[in-house]
């Protein structure tokens, strides 16, 4: 039984919330139910994609999902908020700063499933479900599935039928700041879509409205 105002990466972990670091602990130290927001400022080491992925990716756009571009050290800020009228949502959005492109926004929402589990979504009720674990004082998230939320029920797509299965991993390298990696993996095709970088805390707001309208 967990709290209904926990963070929902702690709602996922249960006691292995502890074991992380506290930069960690810090970036998702937000609880929806009650006002907050934290701020971040990093830099996306790389953002790439295969030839195979564009086309899924292009398509995923309508979605909100994932960047179309592919970069090395872009500047990238992102804000989490959670709202004291929302029980349910940790809500994000990045900007990537590309020098060549348009800023690109990539919005999504964090929802606590069960177990150890929680999905991120974006437009349209699709979302990646992702199960949470800490090895060593390295967090996890791994996809077993994707899902889709239509008409109140939770339709779960195997990883195959899209762009594949991701992982994600956060370490901490300093006090107020962590490295992750993202990619995504096809049985078939290999590697389709990675993503990572390094970011900073800048500001961390428990009782601080941030926008948590339904652009989702």
């Amino acid at each position: 039984m967990t709290d209904d105002h926990e963070p929902i990466i702690k709602s996922a972990l249960g006691e292995g919330w502890y074991q992380l670091p506290e930069i960690l602990q810090r970036n998702f130290d937000l609880q929806p139910g009650r006002d907050g927001v934290i701020r971040l400022r990093g830099t996306m080491y790389e953002i790439w994609h295969s030839r195979m992925a564009r086309v899924f990716i292009y398509l995923a756009r309508l979605t909100g999902a994932l960047v179309p571009y592919e970069g090395r050290n872009i500047p990238i800020e992102i804000e989490m908020r959670t709202c004291a009228d929302d029980a349910k949502y940790m809500h994000w959005r990045r900007v990537h700063q590309f020098p060549e492109h348009p800023d690109v926004v990539f919005e999504t929402r964090m929802e606590y499933v069960s177990d150890n589990r929680i999905v991120e979504k974006v437009h349209l009720g699709m979302g990646l479900c992702m199960k949470v674990s800490v090895e060593g004082d390295v967090l996890k998230f791994r996809s077993p599935c994707y899902m889709w939320s239509i008409f109140g029920r939770r339709v779960h797509i195997p990883c195959w039928l899209l762009l594949g299965s991701g992982e994600i991993t956060e370490r901490a390298v300093g006090p107020d700041s962590f490295e992750m990696f993202f990619e995504i993996h096809h049985p078939w095709f290999g590697p389709t879509y990675r993503y990572n970088g390094i970011f900073r805390l800048e500001q961390a707001e428990p009782g601080l409205r941030g926008f948590c309208g339904n652009t989702l």
